[in-house]
């Protein structure tokens, strides 16, 4: 039989002194970012674009600077006020932007790469981009560097330029991000829809459905979204998840997989590792032949004991320690091989606790009376291993549902645990908390299982006898 629905309720995020809130952006506001008091207070940031793509960014970023009205709405938690960004605004910190750090790419270069194949035009415009970036490594360490991409690179009303052909579609994104890796600062894209605050087309080579025509967010969003995003790759993790003194030190370590650029049946394992302080870092394991029996990617005990030993290997070099508990969340189930190899992976490194829980969207829906979804941290157990979690629905704090359709529930799997199902879908719904291109506190996915898409549409090309930057800022 099964049992009643729970609500799991809010978790709570930690700030500046150690406050608490439910919110980020109200945290914030409330209480200021968790910032080391040696750090400065002036983030050194470069850009890079086109003379119109960089002067209209700069111009939105003075506008921020001095603080945005909220929308117009009856829902004001959901809409709220940017306050600004300055050093006497709640985040006590500016952006500096020395005209050392301003690089600037002739418009033409853009119009006659646009003249080419989609994988031409992706490839040019990112070599354009790549060159500058490797002056401004060459000559200076800014914080972090703006890619202000052009207009030009949007994809014409009409549809695409692309020619037909058997190559492999490049990703613009990816292949920018994975080119920009070599370099000692993470970048920043800022799309046109971002500082012009028009309507979005998709950027040449973006993956379908990445920048479709959905319209843009108000103004105040817009400017939380993106410094949020900046604080995080200057160095800074504006909140962490709030824990209590008796509670264990965790590592989350997200298992998934990606193709390789070739179009083959072979992909790649990789695995995604944070902290409670968001701190993240990205681990690339071995090739994975598909089986034909099975359309999921799994791993070989070996491989599962390697890949996960690299991951905690990684974060005790980082941390100085290894956690006292690892939880693992993969993207597909747990097969008793991978199941073994993670338990021995945790075993050899000397961490005494385990959960392995596998993550996908689920087919099954519940309804509430009335004409809302179910409220964010509705949870059911179907079984001893089975379990629906809703991560997106009714939010008490928005007082509405921020979606457009229908929200699905996560279908969680137990493979293995030691802490209550509760528990572990309380800590799913923490960890849709951190995840850095957003301030609004109702995502759908785990930071684990949610940086895996993007993380593999860089790692894809990078070449696989180079080692890619370990810190997920340069994912993100």
């Amino acid at each position: 039989m099964i049992a009643s629905p729970l609500i799991l309720g809010e978790p709570e995020l930690e700030f500046a002194g150690g406050q608490r809130h439910e919110d980020i952006r109200f945290g914030l506001m409330n209480f200021g970012p968790i910032v080391d008091s040696s750090r400065s207070r002036q983030i050194r940031v470069g850009i890079v674009g086109t003379g119109e793509s960089v002067a209209k960014l700069r111009t939105w970023l003075d506008v921020c600077a001095a603080g945005i009205p909220a929308k117009k709405s009856h829902h004001t938690n959901l809409f709220p006020s940017f306050p600004g960004f300055r050093q006497d605004s709640c985040f006590g910190l500016e952006c500096v932007f020395p005209s050392s750090l301003t690089c600037q790419i002739s418009d033409q270069i853009f119009k006659t790469a646009m003249l080419g194949t989609s994988n031409s035009i992706v490839a040019d415009a990112v070599a354009a981009f790549e060159s500058e970036l490797a002056a401004l490594d060459a000559k200076d360490k800014p914080d972090v560097v703006l890619c202000a991409i052009p207009s030009t690179l949007l994809e014409p009303t009409t549809g695409s330029q692309a020619a037909q052909t058997t190559d492999p579609i490049l990703n613009f994104r990816g292949l920018l991000k994975a080119k920009a890796m070599r370099f000692r600062f993470p970048i920043q894209i800022a799309l046109p829809a971002t500082y012009d605050g028009k309507g979005r087309r998709a950027i040449v080579g973006a993956r379908p459905g990445t920048y479709e025509d959905q319209g843009v967010q108000d103004d105040a969003t817009r400017a939380w979204n993106f410094f949020v995003a900046l604080l995080y790759k200057a160095g800074i993790c504006p909140w962490r998840l709030a824990r209590d003194s008796h509670d264990l030190q965790t590592c989350f370590v997200g298992i998934s997989f990606y193709h390789a650029i070739e179009t083959t049946r072979v992909v790649t394992s990789m695995a995604q590792v944070f902290n409670e302080r968001g701190e993240g870092m990205i681990v690339r394991g071995d090739p994975v032949e598909l089986s034909k029996d099975d359309p999921q990617p799994h791993l070989t005990r070996q491989d599962a004991e390697k890949l996960l030993t690299h991951a905690l290997t990684k974060y005790r070099d980082e941390h100085k320690h290894v956690p006292a508990r690892v939880v693992v969340h993969k993207t597909s189930t747990f097969n008793d091989n991978e199941t073994a190899g993670c338990r021995e992976a945790a075993k050899t490194m000397g961490i005494g606790l385990v959960d392995l829980v596998s993550i996908a969207k689920s087919s099954v829906r519940l309804f509430r009376d009335g004409f809302y979804p179910p409220l964010r941290g509705t949870y059911l157990a179907l079984d001893d291993r089975n379990h629906l979690l809703y991560t997106r629905g009714s939010s008490p704090f928005y007082q509405t549902y921020t979606g457009m359709y229908v929200p699905r529930p996560l279908l969680l799997r137990t493979a293995f645990r030691e802490q209550s199902p509760e528990q572990l879908s309380a800590e799913i719904i923490a960890l849709t908390k951190l995840n850095w291109n957003s301030s609004q506190i109702d995502g759908s996915l785990p930071i684990t299982i949610r940086a895996a898409r993007r993380v593999g549409d860089i790692l894809k090309y990078v070449p696989e006898h180079e080692i890619p930057r370990a810190h997920y800022s340069y994912y993100m």
